[in-house]
């Protein structure tokens, strides 16, 4: 790709809006008082166990095989309303071939078999590899969440550096990132969902690390073993990267007061709104990302900028407020905010999607966090918003001497024709929309071929819907898009008196129609409801929830 050629656009989604963010809302579900919804038990959630043990000193049980027969059994079960009686039978005999003494399927059964012995959890790194590092769709919608927090009471930009403050207070003295991430590493009390204890490694991987671009798969970049953990995180604002000490050299975290002084220097050197967006590059395809990360990284001065990025605790995104629309498109803008920054033209700009956990923090009171799931999922994302948020509620105002600190160093890269040619085509990519690509998987052994028929199997993994509970204390919301690009994305956060959800589709089409999905299950829930003699809409009985935004 020479410099100066004309950026090629990607196919827009075909028909309907651009947009690949559909409406959320809440949806009321009527609690008992007991907590209960008639017959239904509550949705678990993560509890503070009585007697919780440091996640060091307990064991957890290695992730199992399941027998090849009860895997061959549900496999067929799900076909059987997906294909025809004629595709089914002749899958039927070639499962049954696979599957018998001494064929294929019991040789595979046994290598997995040996691999689980002697690892903790025999899947999750082919899963990482196949699901998202081998993956090349771009991470904006199709790969990373995003939680859209409740509105914060501020409206300009004195109230959004309050609120990192009171953030980064509640998230450093709940689980001190630095401590997480450099030995000794700090020990966690153990979580428990449903009275079941949780596995808590990947707190240790949410701070200091990030995804590494790469043009046929990506990498992990995590804290390096027997080293001290980074100090700083980054700040972003105008598009321009900021280097932000939060810790002492004793490892004592830095005052409020002397963090507020440090965010209004930052503030005060990135007024200027015409740099290049480098940040969109990073929410690109993967390959096409992977090729402008090649030619970025010759330069020392981008090399040194861009491990500063990658290495730093995690990222605060100061963003300008969201573009005016009206009530009931706010919601689903918000969310879009969220996902990918809005466009070239709004925030995009202001991400670094590889990294694994940004604040995104918005100067009209917007709020949320994006995160990169290779390396964590939403159980940990949620639980530290629980903390952030529960301690703005009741911030530490206690001040503290100022100490004489240096200017937080500003990240400069070298844009160089060519460079300022691949941000021109991210932006027009990211502008379009993402472009629908299926992929599926074809086996779930990558190193051995399997005699299923490909097209049922395609059918079977051929996810239409899409959905996910991410359980928070907070009125939260977790979203992100559909895998298919005839299909929908839904996830919901059961609370005491409703239910959010978020539901997407890259389409307002005849196949997909995210506020007709949304409206159908409110219907739902409100019959539901009355079956079950509660008034519809809530305990309050205010006949039907809201489910707001439109395509």
């Amino acid at each position: 790709m020479g410099a100066g050629a004309p950026p090629a656009p990607l196919a827009a989604p075909s028909s309907g809006s651009r947009a690949p963010v559909q409406p959320w809302g809440q949806l009321h579900v009527p609690r008992a008082a007991s907590g209960s919804v008639g017959a239904f038990k509550p949705f678990p959630s993560l509890q503070r166990h009585p007697s919780r043990c440091l996640a060091s000193s307990f064991p957890l049980p290695r992730q199992p095989v399941p027998p090849l027969a009860q895997t061959l059994e549900r496999y067929l079960r799900s076909l059987e309303v997906l294909v025809t009686p004629e595709e089914l039978e002749e899958t039927r005999q070639l499962v049954q071939e696979f599957g018998a003494p001494g064929a294929e399927g019991e040789r595979l059964q046994a290598q997995l078999e040996r691999r689980a012995a002697r690892m903790e959890n025999w899947l999750s790194d082919w899963w990482v590899q196949s699901a998202y590092l081998e993956s090349r769709l771009p991470l904006t919608v199709h790969s990373s969440p995003a939680v859209v927090l409740p509105k914060q009471d501020y409206s300009d930009w004195r109230g959004q550096l309050r609120w990192v403050l009171g953030g980064w207070a509640g998230l450093e003295g709940s689980l001190c990132p630095m401590s997480l991430t450099s030995p000794p590493r700090q020990a966690l009390l153990v979580e428990y969902r449903g009275g079941h204890p949780q596995c808590m490694a990947q707190y240790s991987r949410l701070f200091a690390s990030c995804r590494l671009p790469g043009p046929k798969h990506d990498g992990l970049l995590l804290p390096p073993a027997g080293r001290r953990a980074p100090t700083f995180i980054t700040v972003v604002r105008n598009f321009q990267f900021f280097q932000l000490e939060v810790y002492n050299s004793d490892g004592t975290p830095l005052t409020v007061d002397q963090l507020h002084l440090q965010l209004q220097r930052i503030r005060g050197l990135s007024w200027k709104t015409d740099k290049e967006p480098l940040g969109v590059l990073t929410g690109d395809h993967r390959h096409t990302w992977g090729q402008a990360y090649s030619t970025l990284m010759r330069d020392r001065l981008n090399r040194e900028s861009a491990r500063c990025i990658q290495r730093s605790l995690f990222t605060v995104c100061l963003d300008a407020p969201v573009l005016k629309v009206s009530d009931e498109r706010y919601p689903s803008r918000v969310a879009a905010q969220m996902l990918h920054g809005g466009g070239s033209y709004s925030n995009s700009g202001n991400r670094w999607f590889d990294k694994t956990l940004q604040f995104i923090v918005g100067e009209d009171g917007v709020c949320g966090v994006l995160y990169e799931q290779a390396l964590v999922d939403g159980a940990p994302i949620a639980t530290i918003i629980d903390h952030v948020l529960d301690y703005c509620k009741d911030p530490d105002t206690a001040r503290a001497p100022m100490t004489p600190l240096p200017l937080p160093p500003k990240l400069y890269f070298y844009i160089t024709p060519e460079i300022k040619w691949d941000i021109e085509r991210a932006k027009q990519n990211l502008d379009i929309g993402p472009k629908p690509h299926f992929q599926p998987l074809t086996s779930l052994l990558p190193t051995s071929p399997s005699p299923a028929p490909r097209l049922p199997y395609a059918i079977a993994t051929h996810c239409r819907l899409l959905t996910g509970q991410v359980a928070s204390r907070s009125d939260c919301l977790m979203v992100y898009g559909p895998q298919v690009p005839d299909g929908y994305g839904v996830c919901y956060n059961p609370l005491d008196a409703h239910v959010n959800f978020a539901i997407t589709a890259f389409n307002c089409c005849r196949e997909t129609h995210a506020q007709r999905l949304a409206h159908t299950l409110q219907r739902v829930l409100d019959q539901l409801a009355r079956l079950l003699g509660e008034s519809p809409g809530g305990a309050g009985g205010e006949g039907g929830g809201d489910v707001e935004g439109q395509p």
